[in-house]
């Protein structure tokens, strides 16, 4: 809850900041993000545990804000915020089924105009991702004096991370209210990450370094008002 609590606090902030009061137009909605991939490792910090390397399918969806759609001008901030479904299979044992965990996260993106008219604005900028996840433990633990792998897959973790990407955006606008939306970019997570383990006395944590990398596209229908080119 913590880690919730954070990101509001810091989602606040960024807002504050971003929004001028003297906003008189604004864009808002729905985004659907349906092909993410990358990579993902995992990182443990117990000399006896190997490394996770997964392949990853992510698929999301969630609200979307917009301070400029298709009025003219330099600068736009975007605000994503949503839930995330990650699918990923381990690497090194091709016999392990595939699982899946959940990440909440919200997405702030600065934009600057690059080609802009009545029916389109193109534009790019960087982007700073905040989530908080709860991924499965898998584990491998080596066993060099037999010569083989124990496969470990004992309970959740919990994990709180940062990402950056560069954005490409476009906006195609129908009409004076509605706009359709797709962006796409690359982006390189790094989340910090621990699970407990015992009970009791021995209750201890191990902690978990996950760096993360994917190629994003969201899909977004925008609801613009006062929001025109002028």
């Amino acid at each position: 809850m913590n880690h919730f609590i954070k990101l509001a606090v810091l989602f606040s902030i960024i807002f504050l900041i971003c929004v001028p009061k003297s906003t008189y137009a604004i864009g808002f909605g729905l985004y659907f993000s349906p092909f993410n991939a990358g990579n993902s490792i995992v990182d443990w910090d117990n000399v006896g545990t190997d490394t996770n390397n997964w392949n990853t399918k992510h698929w999301g969806y969630g609200f979307i804000f917009d301070t400029r759609v298709a009025r003219k001008g330099t600068f736009n901030y975007r605000l994503n915020v949503g839930f995330e479904i990650v699918e990923f299979k381990e690497k090194r044992n091709e016999t392990n089924p595939k699982d899946s965990y959940f990440r909440f996260k919200i997405d702030n993106t600065f934009g600057f105009d690059i080609i802009q008219s009545s029916l389109l604005r193109l534009w790019f900028g960087p982007q700073i991702r905040l989530a908080n996840e709860r991924f499965p433990v898998v584990k491998y633990v080596e066993w060099s004096e037999y010569d083989y792998d124990e496969y470990i897959d004992d309970d959740d973790g919990s994990a709180f991370g940062v990402g950056i990407a560069p954005v490409l955006g476009i906006n195609l606008n129908l009409g004076n209210k509605n706009s359709l939306s797709f962006d796409f970019g690359y982006r390189l997570n790094r989340y910090i990450g621990r699970h407990y383990t015992g009970s009791g006395v021995s209750l201890r944590h191990e902690q978990a370094t996950i760096t993360e990398k994917e190629i994003f596209f969201n899909f977004s229908y925008i609801f613009r008002i006062r929001d025109v080119f002028k």
